[in-house]
């Protein structure tokens, strides 16, 4: 679904300053989510740093994810645009990466849930011996 954050501070992108971005998460490709990887894997070697490799706690493959759900809908930017994106506006794109990584997962896990408790409601239950009887 396509939504979109307000900068405080706006951005220059193709030469017009931008304050609004679209985004969706729903856009993502494999291929660009392999890309949030390897650039903040780089990002992190580049600066040495240590890239933490738990997803759920990843800020910067949250930030280069939340990038590429911006570029998915906004085909003429490139990530050097979104770079350079200041203070806590880079929040905002590092947030939408990081409820993607966390959201969705917490959704599917309610699904299958869901799943066996319908299960559970449409099929009758037998009464099984245990050893001890």
């Amino acid at each position: 679904m396509q939504e979109t954050i307000v900068l405080r501070k706006p951005v220059l992108i193709d030469g017009e300053q931008v304050r609004e971005l679209t985004y969706d998460v729903d856009k993502i490709s494999s291929d660009q989510f392999i890309d949030a990887e390897v650039l903040s894997a780089s990002a992190a070697t580049r600066l040495h740093k240590i890239s933490t490799k738990v997803v759920e706690l990843d800020a910067g493959f949250h930030y280069y994810l939340g990038v590429m759900a911006i570029l998915a809908v906004n085909p003429t930017y490139a990530v050097e645009d979104i770079e350079r994106i200041k203070g806590p506006d880079i929040l905002k794109v590092m947030r939408i990466g990081r409820n993607f990584t966390t959201v969705d997962a917490e959704e599917d896990e309610d699904e299958d849930f869901a799943s066996i408790e319908e299960a559970d409601e449409d099929e009758e239950i037998e009464d099984f011996p245990t050893m001890l009887e």
